[in-house]
């Protein structure tokens, strides 16, 4: 699915500018119309190592009053939170009514790196799916909203790179992680909203 993105699709400054901006100014209408009708939202942020949900999330909290929303970022789970079951944590992150929360990473970490990093085995990938579905249609019956953005990165390599260079690629392993397993990115994200945009490994160096 991934594959079919275009790629191509541009937008200029002064176009994006004016765009964003009115978009600033509804989303904060917005989240007081949630807090009035007591609406809880939960907005979350996957995709690929470095991809730049930290900074799209930092943007988006921007016409936001800090007031009404928290913020989560779902590394690795703790010790206590292994003893548990891998939902556990997330349910004891959910909004109250009228309140929005964000999460960088969220419980599709358990299908995606924790799988690959042996976290989540194989033969409960279909159980912890199963669970996904019935954790997110619990809340949306309960009426909160949810919505899903997966930032896609489409990288180029740059022959250019210097050999040299004393910056190393830290994030370069976890990204490519993903590239090897197509069924299982498809698989997880099809109900997500995918955002995708370019990555050139040469200009960053």
């Amino acid at each position: 699915m991934l594959e079919k993105i275009d790629l191509s699709k541009k937008v200029d400054k002064k176009t994006y500018r004016r765009v964003m901006d009115e978009a600033e100014e509804k989303l904060g209408l917005l989240q007081r119309e949630c807090k009035d009708a007591g609406i809880p939202v939960i907005l979350v942020f996957e995709g690929m190592g470095a991809a730049g949900k930290g900074v799209q999330i930092n943007r988006l909290i921007q016409a936001l009053d800090p007031r009404g929303f928290d913020v989560y970022a779902c590394d690795r789970p703790t010790e206590d939170e292994q003893m548990r079951p891998f939902l556990w944590r997330y349910w004891t992150k959910t909004p109250a009514k009228g309140r929005i929360a964000v999460f960088d990473r969220s419980w599709y970490r358990s299908v995606q790196v924790d799988r690959f990093d042996g976290l989540t085995r194989e033969d409960k990938l279909g159980d912890a799916y199963q669970d996904i579905l019935s954790f997110e249609k619990q809340l949306c019956d309960d009426g909160t909203v949810i919505m899903k953005f997966f930032l896609y990165i489409e990288i180029f390599l740059n022959e250019h790179v210097p050999s040299t260079s004393n910056r190393p690629l830290l994030f370069f392993p976890r990204r490519l992680l993903f590239f090897p397993y197509p069924a299982a990115r498809s698989r997880n994200i099809c109900s997500f909203c995918i955002i995708p945009c370019l990555f050139h490994i040469g200009k960053h160096f």
